[in-house]
């Protein structure tokens, strides 16, 4: 990275790939290892590469249980539709939910999100997306698929502070906020509560 870039590597939004970035990978890893009290350091070279140092804080005790997707199974089975442009969270979170029992199709967009959504033969119980999407936002994608399947609920995973986790009074019945970075557990209780709002 020059020395332009690594003074903003951590800056929410900030990113290098114009219009298809979102800024928002290393500003998440930052937050969440400052969250638990850690250091992140970064060092890098144009032209030789980049490393980034993580030091988390030693902690005496027993370890706690591990926030896995297995920990999360007795939950009933849906159908779920994921929508994450960035690969490792996709994964992470295809990871947890099939890890929860659920059937999940995944995309990289919301173009090709509303594809599935358009030819899907069984039912999308519910959607997950990302906020912030090449071509079309979470948002845009959330109001067209209820334009296509009136009900459908979806889980909007977003990066802002702050979030929408409060989710205000003007809110859509069919909408659900989760603030990143979140555990896992998290987006499992925010499926479930999403499903539970969907208009009957």
């Amino acid at each position: 990275m020059t020395r332009e870039v690594r003074e903003r590597a951590f800056e929410p939004f900030f990113s290098t790939k114009g219009k298809e970035g979102t800024g928002l990978g290393l500003a998440s890893v930052y937050g969440i290892v400052e969250q638990i009290g850690g250091h992140i350091w970064l060092s890098t070279e144009p032209g030789r590469g980049t490393t980034f140092n993580i030091y988390l804080r030693e902690v005496a005790g027993a370890a706690s249980e591990p926030d896995t997707p297995a920990a999360s199974v007795a939950r009933r089975p849906l159908n779920i539709l994921l929508v994450e442009d960035q690969d490792a969270e996709r994964e992470l979170a295809l990871a947890t939910l099939e890890g929860a029992g659920h059937t999940v199709v995944a995309a990289s967009s919301g173009e090709l999100a509303l594809v599935h959504i358009a030819a899907a033969s069984r039912m999308i119980d519910v959607v997950v997306t990302d906020l912030m999407l090449p071509g079309i936002s979470g948002l845009e994608l959330a109001q067209q698929a209820r334009e296509a399947r009136p009900g459908l609920s979806t889980v909007v995973m977003t990066g802002y502070a702050g979030g929408r986790a409060d989710q205000p009074d003007d809110t859509p019945r069919e909408l659900t906020f989760l603030t990143k970075p979140f555990r896992m557990r998290a987006l499992l209780d925010a499926v479930d509560n999403a499903f539970a709002r969907r208009p009957r």
